[in-house]
């Protein structure tokens, strides 16, 4: 797994953090935090690509 905090999470409460993500290839997207850890609008920057994905509120992490 290759996945990288791009800046420091952000404490939401009950668990949750405002992420921001690197991750070197799409093999590693599954691998990325759900929202059981994650809070929705979380940020993950995929280095292969160069896509932008963020965390919807069903859980999905959607390319931008």
């Amino acid at each position: 797994m290759s996945i990288y905090p791009a800046s420091n999470p952000v404490s939401l409460g009950q668990g949750q953090l405002q992420l921001d993500l690197n991750f070197d290839t799409m093999d590693d997207l599954p691998m990325l935090p759900g929202l059981d850890r994650a809070a929705p609008g979380s940020a993950a920057y995929c280095l292969d690509t160069q896509d932008l994905y963020l965390l919807n509120s069903l859980g999905e992490w959607v390319v931008q």
